[in-house]
């Protein structure tokens, strides 16, 4: 958790729509918000490099112009690697799902972005054992 009692979201996002929907998804929990929008892997990189505060979480977009985000999951695990990576697809090619996945944590379908928020609040909150337990 951050200073500000909320967690921190980073989204790299070319459709403007999806993007749009992200903000309300975040807007409806009070323990969320986003600290970097960017239209693609490129912009998501230079703002990082910028930022003050680095995000917990990385939302990106699996197609986006200039570098996608097979390519901008690469560059952010090896220059940010305690940030958390989740991939944003609408993609339903097999083999190319299966390459983002091997670099984020976990991969959700656009068309169900409450299964993507409900991870990003597992991760906020996790188990009650603590990580020592299984």
């Amino acid at each position: 958790m951050t200073k500000y009692d909320t967690i921190s979201i980073a989204v790299a996002e070319d459709s403007a729509f999806h993007c749009q929907i992200l903000s309300l998804y975040v807007s409806a929990y009070n323990n969320m918000r986003i600290i970097i929008k960017a239209a693609n892997g490129h912009e998501l990189i230079n703002e990082l490099s910028k930022s003050k505060e680095l995000p917990e979480i990385c939302i990106l977009d699996l197609h986006m112009p200039v570098m996608d985000g097979i390519a901008t999951a690469k560059i952010v695990k090896k220059q940010y690697p305690n940030l958390t990576i989740l991939g944003y697809t609408s993609s339903i090619n097999i083999s190319e799902i299966e390459c983002f996945s091997k670099l984020v944590q976990n991969v959700f379908y656009k068309d169900d972005p409450r299964a993507l928020f409900d991870e990003i609040r597992q991760i906020q909150s996790p188990s009650i054992l603590g990580p020592s337990c299984k």
